[in-house]
């Protein structure tokens, strides 16, 4: 016997596949059609097609909340931040991606806390990036979830059931702009990544970051940026904002950045303290050999050169395997100036992207218009 949360959303989905006037309603009036199937929401795009023909769906408790034998294991690290968010009611929902035996683990560490947790209706191979501390930004083989698999799958957690189950159902159906709502990203960059994912996926291995860092002028200093926007970091472990910002010049990622390290710091003070330090150190940025964040680093400028220098010890990098990684370990100063990123007299094909932690007016637009050991290794 299904519970009643996997009744529903069977129910659900069989109602779909059935019924041609709901499907149409749902595509043309989503709202009401939702409501009528005992849905309330907010923010919702104006169609949610689907393609029922396309579908293929497991709907059984195992599937849907994990597999009995795992769900008792211990947690081996603190959740991720998304989690810990929503546990202190902060944010509404969280979407996690990881093996199926940790987001068991993580789905009971949640349940625990009076949370409700669905594993996603599909599951998949990660297409790791080893250049980026092995971090993946697409899905291969993405096939209908089954439980004891072992495949990666994700992780909804919510306050209550609505904004899991209506997540669950928008990874089943394709509706990306809806579950970027439910997740609680900024309109403005949902819709920018479902307008550029295409770009972002064939040119860019899927990798957000990369795109944006490609908008910027060629391989100079970059910003300064808010700290909110910095992206570029989470190759290293650390993050603010989940979502890819629409541009480096987003005042909604900003204010929801501030947002949520205001909520946080009544619970982890010490570790919003952290997380601030992190993302307003510089960044290197390279789309294929690395991703380093020179944390302690300081910036001068004179006749339009601009030097960086940092503690080599302080570096933590997504990666030690390249050239540059060595060379950036090596030298302990980097320069930029005439439009180039210099080590030694080396030209380097990065961006030196500069987040300081600002305060009065922002910095100025510079988007193109067309759109602790030594040398930490974030892998380890």
């Amino acid at each position: 016997m299904l519970s009643p949360v996997a009744g529903c959303l069977r129910d659900f989905v069989e109602l779909v596949a059935a019924d041609p006037v709901y499907r149409r309603q749902l595509r043309y009036h989503p709202k009401d059609a939702l409501a009528a199937a005992g849905f309330s929401t907010g923010q919702i795009p104006p169609q949610l097609p689907v393609q029922h023909y396309r579908v293929s769906v497991f709907v059984d408790d195992a599937t849907l909340f994990g597999s009995p034998e795992d769900a008792g294991g211990a947690i081996h690290h603190d959740p991720p931040l998304e989690a810990r968010l929503v546990a202190y009611g902060i944010k509404p929902l969280a979407l996690i991606h990881r093996s199926e035996s940790e987001m068991t683990r993580l789905a009971f560490w949640a349940r625990r806390r009076n949370l409700v947790t669905l594993l996603s209706p599909k599951e998949f191979t990660p297409a790791t990036d080893p250049d980026k501390a092995g971090y993946s930004n697409l899905a291969t083989e993405l096939r209908p979830a089954r439980a004891g698999s072992g495949a990666w799958r994700g992780l909804l957690i919510g306050a209550e059931p609505q904004q899991p189950m209506l997540g669950w159902l928008s990874l089943l159906f394709g509706w990306d702009a809806f579950l970027g709502f439910l997740l609680g990203y900024p309109p403005c960059c949902v819709e920018a990544f479902g307008r550029n994912w295409p770009r972002i996926r064939d040119s860019h291995r899927g990798d957000g970051a990369a795109f944006l860092a490609a908008s910027l002028p060629d391989y100079v200093s970059d910003g300064p940026f808010h700290w909110g926007v910095n992206i570029f970091a989470r190759y290293t472990g650390i993050e603010a904002n989940a979502h890819f910002p629409c541009s480096l010049d987003c005042q909604a990622s900003e204010k929801l950045a501030e947002h949520l390290a205001s909520a946080l710091s009544a619970w982890e003070p010490e570790r919003v303290a952290y997380l601030r330090d992190w993302l307003t150190a510089p960044v290197l940025f390279t789309g294929h050999e690395g991703v380093f964040v020179l944390y302690g680093a300081t910036v001068s400028e004179s006749q339009g050169t601009l030097t960086c220098s940092y503690d080599p010890k302080r570096i933590v990098a997504s990666t030690q395997d390249s050239a540059l990684a060595r060379a950036v370990c090596a030298a302990g100063q980097l320069r930029v100036s005439g439009g180039q990123t210099r080590i030694a007299d080396t030209l380097v094909p990065a961006h030196l992207l500069r987040f300081p932690d600002l305060i009065g007016e922002r910095p100025a637009k510079r988007i193109k218009e067309d759109q602790h050991a030594i040398f930490q290794y974030a892998g380890s």
